[in-house]
């Protein structure tokens, strides 16, 4: 990465538009969808704002994964009302990905709002992406585990709870997965109960 851009980037965590301008007019070609990349990821929503008409959609589903996988709720609802495509333009299982594996229990009600933003603008509940893991967003918000009310609006949307990974784990084995030592008892319970009325129901 050029000093040009770093700089471009750096600056768009908490740049107005106005002294963002020369940046972007010297800097490299590009620079401004990193500019709004950096601005959603860091919570910027008003250089965000200004700069959403000039970038295309998959620098939008940049913004999106970005503002996903750190919890900034106002930034992600923004870029998708923007257009931004809800499954991500990657190949790695895309924002609701990101949120269901970077999470984080602190920020938990921001979060779920985005997954709920995420779900009603369509995205898949159940695209895995990775053929290494195969993971789904369960899998991963499963093996993570911060959220047991995000499981829930998971499930609720129609995560298949008996999909296997690639080596044929189910979320409720990853729930039980250690995960950086953090407290998992409340997505293992829900995992516990709604693992026992799928498998009854089969």
């Amino acid at each position: 990465m050029s000093e040009e851009l770093f700089a471009v980037m750096r600056a768009a965590k908490t740049a107005s538009l106005e002294e963002m301008e020369p940046l972007l007019e010297a800097g490299p070609e590009g620079c401004t969808g990193h500019a709004a990349m950096s601005a959603a990821k860091n919570g910027n929503i008003d250089l965000l704002r200004a700069l959403i008409e000039r970038v295309d959609e998959r620098t939008l589903g940049g913004c999106l994964k970005g503002a996903a996988r750190l919890g900034q709720a106002e930034a992600a609802k923004l870029v998708l009302e923007a257009g931004a495509p809800p499954d991500g333009p990657g190949k790695d299982g895309g924002p609701m990905r990101d949120l269901c594996h970077y999470g984080e229990p602190e920020k938990e009600q921001a979060y779920v709002e985005i997954l709920g933003a995420l779900l009603e603008a369509g995205a898949d509940p159940n695209l895995s992406r990775g053929p290494n893991w195969n993971f789904t967003s369960l899998h991963h918000l499963a093996y993570s585990g911060w959220s047991a009310q995000a499981a829930k609006m998971l499930v609720e949307a129609g995560a298949d709870l008996l999909a296997g990974d690639s080596r044929d784990r189910v979320v409720i084995d990853l729930s039980y997965a250690d995960f950086k030592g953090r407290d998992k008892s409340a997505v293992q319970a829900y995992f516990d109960v709604a693992f026992a009325a799928a498998s009854k129901d089969m």
